[in-house]
């Protein structure tokens, strides 16, 4: 019986410390930037046309510029923190090129550069694979959000958002309203746990004035 408390003590001190460490990067995230990535398959298109495919190469651009289009007007719901977007072949780009041009929601250029001193994060619609233990595994598609070096994020961060309908402004705008809103909650928890930590701080320096 006392082996079982200890192993439930254990694991839930190891869950506390993962949600906080998630708490920490989400009020890291709030005076950082966020890279939403725009996928945009530039060698493909070039591959086409080098085979004489014109109408073809011209039907996946079209497709991609209407997708980012959508996004970008969805993304004028985000309200957390700064955001930028920037175009990525996923075969070639490298995101701490000084030349790595970023856009605004009007997917204009903008004069701004990233620095080595500047902290993101980067977004981009990937899948996820889910587990529930039970032999069964589900491959969902949706908004993930990874670290600056494009590791994943600690265990407790709302990094995964599924979409129901890939490619629908409606779903992008749900999709984007859902992250901002979740981020504003852990944040907000974040921020009475240091208001209270605080608190317990002063308090306990109190008692060690007295003594």
């Amino acid at each position: 019986m006392f082996r079982i408390f200890l192993i439930l003590l254990v694991l839930s001190g190891c869950y506390s410390v993962n949600h906080l460490k998630s708490y920490q990067e989400i009020n890291k995230l709030s005076t950082s930037i966020l890279l939403i990535q725009l996928d945009f398959p530039q060698q493909e298109i070039d591959l086409l046309n080098e085979m004489g495919l014109e109408k073809r190469a011209a039907r996946l651009q079209n497709k991609h510029e209407r997708h980012h289009i959508k996004l970008a007007k969805a993304v004028t719901n985000f309200e957390f923190c700064q955001y930028y977007f920037y175009y990525s072949d996923l075969e070639s780009y490298n995101l701490y090129d000084q030349d790595l041009k970023l856009y605004n929601e009007a997917l204009s250029q903008v004069k701004f550069r990233l620095s080595s001193d500047d902290s993101f994060y980067i977004a981009k619609f990937t899948s996820k694979q889910f587990d529930d233990g039970l032999d069964y595994e589900e491959l969902k598609e949706g908004l993930r959000l990874y670290k600056g070096d494009g590791s994943i994020l600690p265990f407790g961060f709302p990094d995964f958002i599924p979409m129901t309908n890939y490619g629908s402004e409606k779903y992008y705008i749900s999709t984007i309203r859902t992250l901002d809103r979740r981020l504003k909650i852990f944040h907000k928890k974040y921020l009475r746990y240091e208001k209270r930590t605080a608190k317990r701080k002063n308090r306990n320096m109190a008692k060690s004035k007295k003594q």
